[in-house]
């Protein structure tokens, strides 16, 4: 996807906080983001590693930053709000490497705007926890009472959330941000790597002690209750689909849709055809990615 001047500006302003710990970045911090770990945050900090952004992101970039002035102004006009500031930056008074840019503010509230999916399962009647954990320390740092959360979903649904400030939880945050800042980032303690990060070297060789050979026995248990579930699972899916026959719709009595079986189409390449197609050319287009395979 060819970037445009906001995004590409909003990647240089996200590749240059090295020199503080963003409000996104504290749910990495204390384990509560499904996006990033704190192992990424302190390759950010201290080994200035720039952060890498695929299709997919930057299309949800485009449309967050395409969006969010809007967005801001709806929900000013529908919560009756009046911000005082946006785009506001502010660092602790006390530790200048914690710092906090709210969308927008009132005179009690943070407003933090957001756009997802319209059948985002992680929005359900709360708030995401790595967006409670961005909120809450919002209204910490610029000592707001709430956070208000206006919700834009699949460009046609708005929904609205609402936390109310938790001063010891947003110490709590502090004070593991500060131990990490000032451990892995001015020290030279180096964050140990997620076990998904570490290479491994080739033919080698480590002894199991009771505790893994436990865990492998777990494992294996695990592995022989899910098929015997994935096997329960698919005999009763086929029952419900020889029923459904051609409908494509399920009901209860109630006319309450239970289940849809819809026709659905998938476009693939033909990776034999395109590279006899282009020939050595093809060879251009392919791209390695490493990875470790686990098995039993």
């Amino acid at each position: 996807m060819k970037q445009t001047e906001t995004q590409n500006q909003e990647i240089k302003t996200l590749n240059n906080r090295h020199e503080y710990i963003g409000s996104t970045e504290v749910a990495a911090i204390i384990g509560l983001s499904p996006y990033q770990t704190a192992y990424d945050v302190w390759c950010h900090k201290k080994l200035k590693q720039e952060k890498e952004f695929n299709d997919g992101t930057l299309e949800r970039m485009y449309w967050g930053l395409l969006l969010e002035p809007i967005l801001l102004e709806e929900s000013a006009k529908r919560l009756n709000l009046n911000y005082t500031g946006t785009q506001v930056h502010i660092r602790h008074s006390e530790y200048n490497f914690l710092g906090s840019t709210a969308d927008a503010l009132t005179e009690n509230d943070v407003i933090e705007a957001k756009t997802t999916g319209l059948f985002n399962k992680s929005f359900t009647e709360e708030i995401p926890i790595e967006y409670y954990v961005q909120g809450n320390f919002h209204c910490g740092m610029h000592k707001k009472e709430k956070c208000i959360y206006p919700v834009l979903m699949g460009g046609q649904k708005f929904r609205t959330y609402l936390i109310e400030f938790d001063e010891n939880f947003y110490q709590f945050c502090v004070d593991e941000c500060v131990k990490f800042w000032k451990k892995y980032v001015e020290g030279n303690d180096e964050y140990p790597a997620p076990a998904d990060k570490i290479n491994a070297v080739k033919d080698s060789q480590c002894v199991a002690n009771e505790n893994i050979i436990k865990s492998l026995e777990n494992i294996s248990k695990l592995k022989s209750k899910i098929k015997l579930l994935e096997t329960e699972k698919e005999k009763n899916e086929i029952e419900v689909k020889n029923f459904m026959a051609e409908n494509e719709i399920l009901l209860d009595e109630f006319n309450k849709k239970l289940c849809t079986w819809k026709q659905a189409e998938r476009i693939s390449i033909d990776n034999k055809k395109l590279e006899e197609y282009l020939g050595d050319k093809f060879n251009e287009f392919k791209k390695t990615t490493t990875y470790r395979t686990f098995r039993m």
